[in-house]
């Protein structure tokens, strides 16, 4: 068995699929420009990196207030994770998601801890805040 590195989902493929996802519910998302922003941008970076790209682009991209990025996004979670299996192989694209809360959900914190406990769920009851609930 081959090792990939997780840093390696970030990329061109994962830009396509979030937009191809967005583009679903937000018709003038620019899925053009995030696509190649990403690849541009992600290139010689570390998954951090990667990730923090790829949430930066969503920002420019979806041109929105937050609280509407936020509704946007939680239409394309998916559904719960109830067991551990798939948490890391089905869960991965949402850590953009999760990095777009920290960055830009700062000044609302209700509509923040709300989309991270269910950025959560997906991923897996247990992780992110499990111990408090």
């Amino acid at each position: 068995m081959s090792y990939t590195p997780l840093k390696t989902y970030f990329d061109k493929r994962l830009a396509q699929k979030l937009s191809q996802q967005i583009t679903e519910i937000s018709p003038g998302f620019s899925s053009s420009s995030f696509i190649k922003n990403v690849e541009e941008r992600v290139s010689g970076l570390e998954l951090k990196g990667r990730v923090a790209v790829i949430s930066q682009e969503l920002h420019h991209a979806l041109n929105l207030p937050y609280e509407e990025a936020i509704q946007i996004f939680k239409q394309i979670l998916g559904p719960e994770n109830e067991t551990e299996q798939g948490m890391f192989t089905n869960g991965y694209f949402l850590m953009p998601i999760a990095h777009y809360v920290e960055q830009y959900g700062l000044d609302d914190y209700d509509v923040s801890i709300d989309a991270l406990c269910e950025i959560r769920n997906v991923i897996h009851r247990s992780m992110l805040f499990g111990h408090f609930y």
